[in-house]
């Protein structure tokens, strides 16, 4: 451990510092009340601590999927069933956690153009008067789409997150992963009551053009895919989302 990153030069450390620290006077006056402490040499250094926050956050990102694919059909369908609730709160806890770090991508970003664009659709569940779609469902309904669609840019990630989701593996490969991630994505859906796809909150591919460009406005969240991504592409994955 180092109280600073002691291999970059003075110029270098301090642009780190400046660009990627986000601290707070609180953890700064921890820090001046520790450095007088004779273990001080102890202490990390605060772009250190950031970094394996985001690590624990990022392991935390696996376990969510491994609860999702263990508890979710049982959490949806059963009020009752508290281990798997309480489970599936955690889960998303954790995913919180790490998404507030790495940043969304096209599942948020195509989301925005659906709640956008929705007319006269309520959800079951919800005493919200049309037009509504939870966020949640508004992400869930192209995310079988969006996966077979980022897949080819990262298709070891995608392999391992269907594992953690309990997909059926058996002789895939991650060549595969965008399917296979894909099929239990659908499986998770249908098991829980999920719309099928974008039919299923009311919309129909001649919705597609419009749902596009507004989606295309989300800039930050598209930029941040695994897969470069322009507005055909959008189109394509709002298409292939319409029902699974």
């Amino acid at each position: 451990m180092s109280n600073s990153t002691f291999t970059l030069s003075d110029t270098l450390y301090s642009y780190l510092l400046e660009v990627s620290l986000r601290d707070d006077p609180l953890r700064q006056r921890l820090r001046e009340e520790t450095a007088r402490d004779e273990m001080a040499r102890m202490q990390i250094a605060p772009e250190q601590g950031q970094f394996m926050a985001l690590l624990v956050q990022l392991t935390g990102a696996r376990k969510a999927l491994e609860i999702v694919g263990a508890y979710l059909d049982r959490g949806v369908n059963d009020a009752s069933d508290t281990e798997a609730r309480d489970q599936l709160m955690w889960g998303a806890s954790l995913a919180g956690m790490a998404f507030g770090n790495s940043g969304t991508h096209l599942g948020h970003a195509l989301s925005y153009g659906i709640t956008h664009l929705m007319q006269d659709i309520t959800t079951d569940g919800y005493a919200v008067a049309s037009p509504f779609v939870p966020h949640g469902i508004s992400v869930a309904v192209s995310a079988p789409a969006i996966f077979r669609y980022t897949a080819e840019a990262a298709p070891e990630r995608h392999f391992e997150a269907a594992g953690y989701l309990q997909a059926d593996l058996r002789d895939a490969a991650p060549a595969d992963s965008g399917e296979a991630l894909a099929t239990r994505l659908i499986e998770l859906m249908r098991k829980t009551g999920v719309p099928n796809g974008l039919t299923g909150v009311g919309f129909a591919p001649a919705d597609v053009p419009a749902l596009a460009a507004s989606s295309a406005r989300q800039v930050r969240a598209i930029a941040n895919s695994p897969r470069e991504t322009n507005l055909v592409d959008i189109e394509n994955i709002y298409s292939a989302a319409m029902s699974y």
